[in-house]
């Protein structure tokens, strides 16, 4: 049901109530005014009756022309009533014309004691007194039972009115909160289940669905939101995707950057990064640091003789002999350009420098790749120089003159060697 029409029934069922509620409240007012009326005929009929006895009782105490009169003037107000009497039921109807024939034979008992010469005091006249007595008494007594059965109906009619009033209000609140909770539940509740899903979204949070139920507005809304959900789910998926694939190939980016292309060890660029990174280290903490730079013994001749693409194979098995013979891996090496490479030891004095040193020179030497123009040796060698400075030494030395000075010297001295820069 749309919202439209769920707000028209609200509306509609309130004006309902609100029409009972007004034709329930103008029958009980009308009940209550037949009722306020049928107790002042009571309460008339009850006065006119004790006047009528009170005044007969006067007039054998007093018996003058006025009593007389008013008297007839009493008689005729209550046969007034009498005669018109209120609408009654048939309980009441019964007593009020017990009423009537009572005071119809008072008045014609009246009438025998010729009025116009008062009461005389014969046998006769004290009988009819006495028997008028009697009967006005009666109608006293009457109309009191008359109005005691009168205000016992209209004391049990503002009951019922009083009952139905109050079973009519809660018929009503009870509808009108049914009403409400079947509105909050189809709209407010829709809404709210909206309203917190738009807030997880706004929050990067594309798992949350909605609702969908009923076929109002606020429904097509919800669905519409879960589609949106599912679109920016698979949005964000992809996204994520296409980042990962992104960083892995910055990744691989950075790693070609600084790795040389052709023996897949670091090269130069590297190598200077990662140098500054241990000079500071080694500074803050005061250790050593050592580097060797290693040449390949004669190898633009080994290049002209056995061909660029031997030559190529030698970088490589060099390279690769080189990494292997490192003992922590927190040592590095690098290419440093065409046939040198350097190595990085972090913590390390002259002496382990010397000892890598020759772990290095051995391994190559079992290699056994020809070099026939390698002077005396006819296999491919190498020649390193070796710098070492410890901590605050870092700072106004520079490694890798030193370095490469100790390298010159092993060159100098007839290659395959190492030598320490002193």
């Amino acid at each position: 049901m749309k919202i439209k029409s769920k707000l028209y029934v609200l509306v509609g069922t309130t004006l309902l109530l609100m029409l009972s509620t007004a034709i329930s409240v103008g029958f009980a007012h009308w009940q209550v005014a037949s009722s306020l009326q049928l107790q002042n005929y009571v309460t008339e009929l009850v006065n006119s009756a004790s006047g009528l006895n009170y005044q007969y009782r006067n007039l054998v105490e007093k018996d003058n022309r006025n009593t007389w009169k008013g008297l007839e003037q009493t008689h005729q107000q209550l046969n007034a009533l009498l005669i018109n009497p209120a609408e009654l039921d048939a309980k009441q109807s019964v007593l009020l014309t017990s009423i009537k024939q009572s005071h119809d034979s008072i008045h014609a008992q009246f009438k025998l004691l010729n009025l116009q010469n008062g009461l005389d005091k014969t046998v006769t006249s004290n009988q009819i007194i006495d028997k008028l007595f009697n009967q006005i008494e009666a109608i006293r007594i009457e109309s009191f039972q008359l109005s005691n059965i009168v205000n016992k109906k209209i004391q049990q009619t503002l009951n019922t009115r009083l009952l139905w009033a109050l079973l009519i209000t809660v018929f009503i609140g009870l509808l009108l909160t049914l009403i409400s909770i079947w509105i909050y539940k189809g709209v407010i509740s829709s809404l709210t289940d909206l309203f917190r899903g738009f807030t997880t979204s706004s929050n990067g949070d594309y798992d949350y669905s909605v609702t969908e139920s009923g076929s109002d507005e606020i429904s097509h809304l919800s669905k519409l939101f879960n589609q949106m959900q599912r679109k920016l789910e698979r949005a964000t998926v992809n996204k994520q995707q296409l980042q990962t694939t992104v960083d892995q190939q910055k990744q691989k980016l950075k790693i070609l950057i600084q790795t040389d292309s052709l023996t897949l060890v670091s090269n130069r660029r590297a190598y200077i990064n990662r140098l500054a990174k241990e000079k500071a280290l080694s500074i803050r903490n005061n250790i050593s640091l050592s580097m060797l730079m290693i040449d390949i013994d004669f190898f633009k001749d080994f290049n002209e003789r056995y061909g660029h693409e031997a030559g190529d194979a030698v970088l490589k098995k060099v390279a690769q002999t080189i990494q292997h013979s490192l003992p922590r891996k927190t040592d590095f090496i690098a290419r440093y350009g065409g046939e040198e490479f350097v190595v990085i030891l972090p913590g390390t004095v002259a002496q382990g420098a010397s000892l890598v040193s020759e772990r290095i020179m051995n391994e190559i030497k079992k290699l056994s790749i020809e070099h026939r123009f390698s002077a005396d040796h006819n296999i491919v060698s190498v020649s390193i120089g070796i710098a070492s400075q410890k901590g605050r030494k870092l700072v106004k030395e520079n490694l890798l003159e030193q370095v490469q000075q100790a390298m010159q010297q092993a060159k100098n001295n007839g290659r395959n060697q190492y030598k320490v820069f002193k």
